[in-house]
């Protein structure tokens, strides 16, 4: 090689091929230039030995765990030009390998039986050795299923409105993707987030759908919902108690006569509800009384409008009293 350089320079220098004096700085440019990119096209042709790091790249039904991607070494022997461009490709570039499915099972790979893998991705390269010889993964086979949505996201109801209904989701049900073993102990998904605007109409929003659990892909990631606000007010009633079909011989005291209900209605509904709430009352059959438990839940069969606050009483107790027995002359 350094031969070669030698007479390219012998030769513009040569008397005959010798230049005028105001060209030689360029001419000596020139042989610099000439001489060092033959050395490069030489050195780059001849043979060298290297070692290449490839990441592998998983099949798409596999999900990697915890740990870092795996990557293999290449022990590779080919020209400078070759084993160069395998070293850039490597960087950027990562390896695909066909998993069988006993592999998948295992949890590994014998690296060896997918070397002509890796010499189709590397053209012009020789391959001296693999390493590690299993290659092995900490992953999770993905699963989709469908599962119940459930609403959970925050709302900013004015002060005295409530929701006439149960708010109304455009999708009962959302997607979820991730490990088997994750996914089949999941039997519901919900809604997520707060509404700022403070609501005092009907109105829809975009709502997102809860997407931090790590591992676990949901679709859709965001839903509609309505949700139909009334204003309430406070109502205040006290229904009796009755016992109905007593003996006629026997007396029922109780602890309390009557139960006081506070509620929230319908600001629309009110004077309706006072007017037809007059006429209640908690009707408790006789035959439901036990003397082993002297006490009872009184329960008032309120309109669905209605929404309670508070009952005074909670439990209401009683005491059956029986006839004196005649006395004997």
């Amino acid at each position: 090689m350094n031969l070669r350089i030698r007479q390219l320079i012998r030769f513009l220098l040569s008397p005959e091929t010798r230049p005028q004096r105001n060209n030689r700085g360029l001419v000596f440019l020139f042989a610099f230039l000439s001489a060092s990119a033959l050395w490069l096209i030489v050195t780059l042709n001849e043979e060298y030995e290297t070692s290449l790091r490839y990441t592998v790249r998983l099949p798409e039904n596999v999900k990697l765990g915890p740990e870092e991607a795996p990557s293999i070494r290449i022990d590779a022997r080919g020209s400078g030009i070759d084993l160069m461009l395998a070293k850039l490709k490597s960087r950027k570039d990562t390896l695909t390998f066909e998993f069988t499915e006993d592999e998948i099972r295992e949890g590994y790979l014998m690296v060896k039986r997918h070397e002509d893998q890796v010499k189709s991705s590397l053209n012009g390269v020789q391959i001296a050795g693999l390493k590690p010889e299993k290659l092995y993964f900490n992953y999770l086979t993905e699963f989709t299923n469908k599962v119940p949505l459930t609403f959970a996201t925050q709302l900013n109801l004015a002060p005295a409105y409530q929701l006439e209904e149960e708010p109304n989701l455009s999708q009962d049900s959302v997607l979820l993707r991730g490990p088997k073993e994750v996914i089949d102990t999941i039997k519901f998904w919900k809604t997520t987030g707060k509404i700022n605007q403070q609501i005092t109409s009907a109105a829809s929003f975009d709502i997102p759908v809860l997407d931090t659990l790590e591992g676990i892909n949901v679709f859709p990631k965001t839903v509609s919902v309505e949700v139909k606000p009334i204003k309430y007010t406070e109502i205040k009633l006290n229904i009796p108690i009755e016992i109905v079909d007593r003996p006629s011989d026997l007396d029922i005291r109780l602890s309390h006569n009557s139960v006081d209900y506070t509620c929230l209605v319908p600001i629309d509904q009110y004077s309706k509800i006072e007017r037809d709430m007059k006429a209640l009352k908690i009707s408790i059959p006789f035959s439901e009384l036990n003397e082993d438990i002297p006490s009872f839940i009184p329960e008032a069969a309120l309109p669905v409008s209605l929404k309670l606050i508070r009952k005074v009483p909670m439990e209401v107790g009683f005491v059956i009293i029986y006839p004196s027995s005649p006395v004997s002359p």
